[in-house]
Formats: structure tokens, C-alpha cells, sequence
């Protein structure tokens, strides 16, 4: 089992989903080359989040995060 290093950046989050997602996700990672599923469902979060502020007009002071940095795991 990998050891993770978290930096100051990151926060760990527990998801629960059903087993036939589950199994979805898997075949996801492996014909699209994600490393991990946490790798693919950061990168789903990110795009829907950059999605809906796509949605939102500036007046409602929205503030469009770059998380391309924010996510990085250094596995030892």
C-alpha cells in the first residue's frame, strides 16, 4: 500500500458509490488511461465546477478557481 504525502493544498474526502458505477469507473480508467479512479473523478469535479461557472454571469462574483496545481498526490 502507498504511502501519501498530503501538502498544504490538498484535503482527502471519502466518496461512496454504488458497485455497478463502480465497475463503470473502472473500465473508464483503464480504456482512458487514468492512473487512478481518484485521478479521474478529481478531473470530473474540476470540469463540472469550471462547467457551471461557465454558467454564471461575473455580476454574481463568482471567482473561477485554476485548479490545474491544486490537485497534485505525491505517492512514496
Amino acid at each position: 500500500m502507498a504511502n501519501y504525502v498530503r501538502d498544504r493544498y490538498s484535503k482527502i474526502i471519502t466518496l461512496r458509490i454504488s458497485k455497478e458505477l463502480d465497475e463503470v469507473l473502472t473500465e473508464i480508467c483503464k480504456e482512458y488511461g487514468y492512473s487512478s479512479k481518484s485521478e479521474f473523478v478529481r478531473e470530473a469535479v474540476e470540469d463540472y465546477i469550471k462547467y457551471l461557472s461557465s454558467l454564471i454571469t461575473d455580476d454574481e462574483g463568482l471567482e473561477v478557481v485554476d485548479f490545474t496545481q491544486a490537485h497534485k498526490v505525491i505517492m512514496i
